[in-house]
C-alpha cells in the first residue's frame, strides 16, 4: 500500500508538470523520494531475477512514452485517445503484478490487466472533462477540445459547443465504458471492484448532471452574448 501512494504522489507530479500546471519549484525535488520508495518497497519482495520486474520496467516504459507523445498532439482523434489513455495508465498494473507474483496469481493478471485497460479511458474522460476550461486556457490539447473544435457551429467558440452539446456528449461516451467496466468486473467476481466502480460512477453522475444543468441555465445568456 505504501509503495502505491508513493508512486501515486509521484505520478501525480508529474502529470501536473507535463499538463502544464503551476507546481511549486520547492516541491519537485520530493519526487526523488517518491521514486526511490515506490522501486525499495518491491525490492524488499521480489530478486533481481524475478519476472515481476519485466512486468514492472514494461509499465513503466508505457507510461512514460505515452506521456510524452500526449504532449506534442495538437488533435487527438477517438483511437488515439484509447491507445494513449491506456498507455498512461500502465503503471497502475504495477502494484497489481505485485500482488499476483507475490501469492503465485500470475494466472489472474491478464483478467486485471483487461480491467485496468478498460478503465484508463473513463479516468482519462473524467478528468478532461471536469478541466476541460483549464485545459482550454492554458492550450492543452484533449480528445474533448479536439472534437469541440471539429463539431461546434461556425461562429460558435469552444465553450459554447460543450456547454450545449459537449458535456452531454462525454458523458454519453463514458457512460457506454462504465457498463462494458462492470461486465469486466463481474467476471472477476470482485465485490470490492464493483462497488468501487459504482461510487466512482454515481459521483461522476451528480456530477455532470449539475454540469449540464447549469450549461442549460446559462445557454439563453450565451447565445446573446454571441449573437
Amino acid at each position: 500500500m505504501r509503495a502505491s501512494i508513493e508512486g501515486y504522489f509521484f505520478i501525480r507530479m508529474l502529470d501536473d508538470v507535463m499538463d502544464g500546471h503551476s507546481v511549486p519549484a520547492a516541491s519537485l525535488p520530493a519526487m526523488h523520494l517518491f521514486s526511490l520508495r515506490f522501486h525499495s518497497a518491491y525490492h524488499s519482495l521480489f530478486p533481481a531475477d524475478s519476472p515481476f520486474w519485466a512486468v514492472f520496467a514494461d509499465a513503466l516504459v508505457c507510461t512514460a512514452e505515452a506521456e510524452s507523445a500526449d504532449t506534442l498532439l495538437t488533435s487527438i482523434e477517438e483511437e488515439q485517445f484509447l491507445a494513449i489513455s491506456a498507455r498512461k495508465s500502465a503503471a497502475a498494473l504495477i502494484p497489481v503484478a505485485a500482488v499476483c507474483y507475490r501469492y503465485g496469481r500470475v494466472d489472474a493478471l491478464p483478467a486485471w490487466r483487461a480491467l485496468l485497460d478498460a478503465f484508463a479511458p473513463w479516468h482519462q474522460m473524467h478528468d478532461d472533462l471536469l478541466d476541460w476550461s483549464e485545459d482550454l486556457a492554458s492550450g492543452r490539447c484533449t480528445w474533448l477540445l479536439s472534437e469541440a473544435e471539429r463539431r461546434k457551429a461556425h461562429g460558435e467558440t469552444v465553450a459554447v459547443w460543450i456547454g450545449r452539446t459537449g458535456l452531454r456528449w462525454a458523458a454519453d461516451r463514458m457512460a457506454e465504458w462504465m457498463d462494458r467496466l462492470h461486465c469486466i468486473a463481474g467476471e472477476l467476481g470482485s465485490p470490492e471492484v464493483m462497488a468501487y466502480l459504482e461510487r466512482r460512477d454515481g459521483l461522476f453522475r451528480r456530477q455532470i448532471e449539475a454540469r449540464i444543468q447549469l450549461a442549460v441555465l446559462c445557454e439563453p445568456m450565451l447565445a446573446i452574448a454571441h449573437s
